[in-house]
């Protein structure tokens, strides 16, 4: 399809006039019957524009609502579920509460304080949850909140969520929630339990989900990519950031694309298969946000796509429907097709041309020639640790009658800018790229280098791929290399034999098949040291009774979650219980519990304090005015005196309430990251009853409760 073609024709354009914020926008019917396009124009106000009704001047009806807190997220839904008369609630989410607005009635419907704060926020349903919800996702927690204001869901991530999209991927009612964190994270949730999960690269910006298991989704870095439940089916980067994304069907082929606005003003539609850039549109300012409504009605009652841009202008696209628009892009596209396979060809012909050359040089000269690479070259790659440089490195190595002239490396997860390039002054038949890993997950590694003789007019490109097992930074050692061992546990019960265990091990772990390891038919020792940090690990296994136990020694929680989550994936384990006890992290998390009790004592007195004091403003500015009017200029000076000592000490207090704010926000960001390592210890049902019973002791502020349930995953009850 020819660059060109591939513009978008909107089926209209509204200027609002009013600027609009980045991810601040959305549509609902607030009267039951007619959209209404809701968007924040300035960080505390919402510019409510209404195109079904009009006012008194015959122009289209538009409404201001000042929240008096900067708004963090946007949303609305029919939270009310009234049968009767659906009526859309819009939800407006600050950095400490979450308000419930009723648009038509003009009227609170509640008003919610969420410490965790709302950093992203949609409407939707839970299974089991009969009631709809406003889900709100804060500072490393998912809360639903039903019509009442009252919590019916709760649960945990690793960090501050970033994203959120609901999807029924099955379409019978069982919705799954997909979460986004600044952990470069993107995980999949049935209810509270986490059923899948991926590593990206940046932090995850937007969210959407396509058709069946495939979403789509933006990261921080410019990247824009569709996942298939946890594989990537595609990803593109560009140097602009992505603002938005939404899925609709454009082409009306029956199969949605993935549609994105972009900061330079672009909107970009995409096949959802490939990642092929099917239409384009550009707007003269950054893309606020691009969603899907029925926002002209049209009797079909058919949605199109908005797109709304920072200065206000709002276009519509319809799917192209006339035949012969569809006969044309179906010819274009399969011109395109032919133009790929033609490039194709021609590098096709130019390799086997230099493999033919090859080859008869050969045969001119059997013993080979100092410029003629044999055709039995190869190139293979090696993982081994460096303990010097505290990192990995992988050895290239060919023929020792070749050298490697050029190598490029590329892997999105370990470099920054994607890929690395090494052009050594004097090249060997072999090449050592240094790696050093920040993360306990597996990465692959794309390698192209240039092989041939040191005088060869002639090289030959070879390319290969190596996967870096996903604790690859810990390499075996004996036992009597240790030189103590881990305080911390976590131990588990399971049915698999030693030989099982042992194969999860070599695959997992940075270890040569000829290593031996210290194991008997039904017990097993393995010891490991981080070469990055020195960290130890011990796996051990012993029988009990017709199963093994499995006893994970390390004083870092977070990697006994790592390797138990990894294990029970390997060995397809659904449901796993197990008792750990790691005095490292709990005697911190006993201190960052204290610190949360104490900054909401001093949160309670600052406000106390600041109330009390306002208070005292207002009778000084009634005494002062009074003094005005009769003309007593020595109470009034005295009075705005006063006044000016006391707007000093409101903003000093002020200042000490946002720093003890932001201290809370840390420690309760702590907190249900500790949480989350509990979880991550479990699997399955196990996990989800440790979250909530987690939960339910801190509401009931029962510290030793929650002690005890993060140590034997036991709920509060028991």
């Amino acid at each position: 399809m020819a660059e060109e073609n591939r513009i978008l024709t909107p089926t209209f354009r509204i200027q609002l006039n009013n600027p609009v914020l980045k991810n601040l926008v959305t549509v609902g019917k607030f009267d039951g019957e007619h959209p209404s396009l809701a968007c924040a124009t300035s960080p505390d106000n919402i510019f409510i524009h209404s195109p079904h009704t009009r006012n008194e001047e015959n122009e289209h009806e538009i409404r201001q609502l000042a929240v008096n807190r900067r708004i963090s997220a946007l949303a609305c839904g029919d939270l009310e579920a009234n049968k009767e008369k659906a009526r859309d609630v819009l939800l407006v989410g600050t950095h400490t509460n979450l308000l419930a607005y009723d648009v038509w009635n003009n009227s609170d419907i509640f008003y919610k304080e969420v410490p965790d704060g709302v950093n992203s926020l949609i409407f939707g349903t839970i299974p089991e949850i009969s009631s709809p919800l406003a889900l709100v996702g804060g500072n490393c927690t998912l809360q639903g909140f039903d019509v009442e204001g009252e919590e019916q869901f709760w649960g945990v991530t690793g960090d501050n969520v970033s994203a959120l999209a609901i999807r029924d991927s099955k379409s019978d009612g069982n919705t799954e929630l997909l979460v986004g964190s600044e952990d470069y994270e993107i995980r999949i949730y049935q209810k509270e339990e986490v059923v899948c999960e991926t590593t990206e690269v940046d932090v995850v910006t937007g969210l959407s989900h396509i058709r069946d298991t495939l979403y789509g989704y933006a990261l921080a870095n410019g990247t824009i990519g569709v996942y298939n439940n946890g594989t990537r089916v595609w990803h593109a980067k560009s140097k602009h950031n992505v603002t938005s994304v939404s899925a609709y069907d454009l082409d009306d082929d029956g199969v949605p694309e993935i549609v994105a606005g972009w900061s330079n003003g672009r909107v970009e539609v995409r096949n959802d298969t490939n990642g092929e850039l099917v239409f384009k549109d550009r707007f003269s300012s950054s893309i606020a946000q691009v969603l899907v409504a029925d926002y002209r009605l049209l009797a079909n009652g058919q949605q199109e796509i908005l797109a709304c841009s920072v200065d206000g202008e709002v276009r519509g696209y319809l799917p192209v429907q006339e035949e012969g628009a569809q006969l044309e892009m179906t010819v274009q596209a399969q011109q395109s097709t032919i133009q790929q396979l033609i490039q194709k060809k021609l590098e096709l012909q130019a390799e086997l041309q230099s493999y033919e050359s090859n080859l008869n040089q050969l045969k001119a000269n059997p013993k080979g020639k100092a410029d003629t690479v044999a055709p039995d070259t190869n190139l293979l790659a090696t993982l081994g640790a460096d303990v010097q440089n505290k990192g990995l490195r992988l050895t290239l190595t060919t023929t020792e009658e070749c050298v490697i002239k050029f190598a490029v490396v590329f892997s999105d997860t370990l470099f920054p800018g994607e890929s690395m390039v090494v052009h050594p002054a004097s090249p060997r038949h072999f090449i050592v790229l240094p790696l050093k890993p920040s993360k306990n997950m597996e990465m692959e590694v794309l390698v192209k280098a240039i092989v041939g003789h040191r005088s060869s007019i002639q090289d030959h490109v070879f390319e290969l791929s190596h996967v870096l097992p996903v604790f690859a930074t810990f390499v075996f050692v004996s036992r009597a290399q240790l030189k103590s061992e881990p305080s911390g546990f976590a131990s588990f019960n399971v049915r698999e034999a030693v030989s099982r265990l042992v194969l999860w091990m070599k695959q997992a772990f940075n270890m040569l098949q000829k290593q031996e390891f210290n194991t008997t038919s039904d017990s097993m020792f393995c010891a490991f040291t981080n070469i990055i940090n020195d960290e130890v690990l011990i796996i051990e296994v012993t029988p009990d009774g017709d199963s093994s136990k499995v006893t994970i020694k390390t004083d870092n929680m977070e990697l006994a979650g790592d390797i138990v989550q990894d294990m029970c994936k390997y060995l397809k384990i659904a449901d796993l219980e197990s008792v750990a006890d790691f005095q490292t992290d709990m005697a911190n998390f006993r201190a960052v519990l204290t610190e949360v009790e104490q900054y909401n004592a001093i949160r309670l007195r600052l406000s106390a304090d600041i109330a009390d004091t306002s208070n005292l403003v207002k009778t000084l500015v009634i005494k002062a005015e009074d003094a005005r009017m009769l003309n007593d200029v020595s109470i009034m000076n005295n009075s705005y005196a006063q006044l000016y000592e006391l707007n000093r000490e409101l903003l000093g207090e002020y200042t000490k309430r946002a720093n003890n704010h932001a201290a809370l926000l840390k420690a309760l960001k702590d907190v249900n990251q500790m949480i989350q390592k509990a979880a991550r210890l479990r699997m399955g049902e196990f996990k989800s009853r440790v979250v909530a019973s987690c939960r339910k002791a801190v509401k009931a502020n029962n510290t030793e409760q929650l002690f005890n349930v993060i140590k034997t995953g036991r709920p509060v009850e028991a």
